[in-house]
């Protein structure tokens, strides 16, 4: 994996143009100034490590910034909507809360007597389901 992304190449000495006198002054001065750079990275980094490392750091500069560009909006924008979701649902909650807590005390108590005898009509029901079985075998 290393090998896929480090390669130096070795950097070959500079060499000027043969027929440098014969270029106009503009190419010229790009022909030494190109001389004088590649001399520099020759003389810094002979192996081409230089090159690689600045390679490499390019590459990895323009992917986070692909990332930040692509991923980072859609993503914000994500939570942002789950951030307004949520202060919905606790404001949900904290209405129905006050509204609950606002009813009369003898709303509540019939309330909670009506689902009293719901549960234990269900479980008597229920109980009444199991029983009838083991009662019509006992008398066969």
């Amino acid at each position: 994996m290393l090998g896929r992304f480090w390669n130096p190449a070795p950097v070959p000495p500079p060499q000027i143009d043969p027929h440098l006198d014969e270029l106009s002054w503009p190419e010229r001065s790009g022909e030494v100034i190109s001389f004088a750079l590649l001399s520099l990275e020759c003389w810094l980094s002979r192996g081409g490590v230089l090159r690689e490392w600045l390679r490499l750091n390019l590459w990895l500069a323009v992917m986070f910034t692909l990332f930040a560009v692509l991923l980072v909006p859609p993503v914000t924008a994500l939570l942002k909507g789950a951030v307004e979701w949520s202060a919905l649902g606790s404001d949900i909650v904290e209405n129905v809360t006050t509204a609950i807590m606002r009813l009369p005390p003898v709303v509540l108590a019939l309330a909670t007597l009506l689902l009293v005898i719901k549960l234990l009509q269900r479980h008597w029901l229920r109980r009444r389901r199991q029983s009838s079985p083991y009662e019509e075998e006992r008398y066969q």
